[in-house]
């Protein structure tokens, strides 16, 4: 293998600076959407399209990305929310051009409160417990969908979901096509998010599967209905070595049913957010299903359960946070 570095150009970027494709169409970028371990997205100015930049290092990344996105654009996608890749950009920077919708933010946003804002003021803004199961429901939907065409989405994180920005509106996107692939051989070395990532990935068993995906959806729905990470209780929280524990499984989730070695002092109560039904989709997940993939429940069975819990909910006149009835 060439081992020789690239030199792409490695300015950091910013709102305002401008790349180009493959075919010189100049892209001006606009707010940043995600920045992680494999690299950034950002929304293109004026358009309806983001842009991936890849913290590319060996010679070979270019064409790399080219073969995985020219699979990518083999399968078939029909129906589902999300991003297509456009086109590639051109020698300066590894990446490419993706589909994007208006006015989104990810999913993420629901889930952290921001600083100097209560924990009630921020549910209810962002459109409370009843917005949180239907745009869950939908994107459990949209993964379903990719896995009954046997594929799996990779990277499931609350930065790769992205949803309206207004609470009005409730549609899902998925963004980083570049993940998509059938399962994947441990020898892949598949890259993810941390925290959301199954146990099997962390410890390099196995690849990408839906099974990983179905791990790492149910750590972002936890987070989006109780405001607070299945995995970063008490003892994780005060020790980062122990959140690297909690993150491999080495430790229990926060809602164990018979271990309370790391419970959370944070969030929603667990009444408040959970049904009865999502409660025993988490336990599958994070108990029987933590080191037994084939244990987890499926996205469709996700989709389902949240479905169910947000025909439960009623809508308070007074807060707008809704509960269920």
């Amino acid at each position: 293998m060439d081992s020789r570095m690239v030199r792409p150009d490695r300015r950091t970027l910013g709102r305002g600076d401008v790349l180009y494709d493959e075919s010189g169409t100049p892209l001006r970028l606009g707010g940043l959407l995600r920045n992680g371990g494999r690299g950034q997205v950002w929304s293109v100015a004026g358009g309806r399209a983001a842009v991936k930049v890849l913290r590319a290092t060996r010679a070979g990344d270019a064409e790399r990305l080219r073969a995985r996105l020219a699979a990518v654009r083999r399968y078939d996608l029909d129906g589902i929310p999300i991003a297509r890749p456009l086109s590639m950009l051109g020698e300066e920077r590894v990446g490419y051009v993706m589909e994007l919708p208006g006015d989104m933010i990810a999913i993420e946003s629901l889930g952290r409160i921001p600083q100097r804002v209560k924990l009630g003021e921020h549910y209810r803004g962002t459109g409370g417990l009843g917005r949180r199961l239907r745009l869950l429901t939908s994107t459990a939907e949209a993964l379903a969908r990719l896995h009954a065409r046997a594929l799996a989405f990779g990277d499931v994180s609350p930065v790769s979901i992205l949803v309206s920005r207004e609470s009005a509106h409730e549609q899902v996107w998925l963004i980083d096509p570049d993940n998509l692939t059938v399962e994947s051989a441990a020898a892949d070395r598949p890259v993810y998010t941390p925290g959301y990532a199954a146990p099997e990935l962390i410890d390099a068993r196995c690849g990408y599967s839906t099974s990983s995906d179905s791990f790492a959806f149910a750590v972002v729905a936890f987070e989006t209905l109780v405001l607070a990470h299945p995995f970063r209780g008490d003892l994780a929280y005060e020790d980062v070595d122990r959140e690297a524990d909690a993150f491999a499984g080495l430790l229990p989730w926060v809602d164990h049913s018979s271990d309370d070695r790391n419970r959370s002092r944070f969030g929603l109560h667990r009444e408040a957010a959970l049904s009865k039904g999502l409660l025993r989709l988490f336990r599958q997940t994070f108990e029987e299903g933590l080191h037994d993939p084939a244990a987890r429940p499926t996205l469709g069975e996700w989709a389902s359960g949240l479905a169910k819990a947000a025909a439960l909910t009623i809508g308070c006149p007074r807060c707008a946070a809704g509960y269920y009835g």
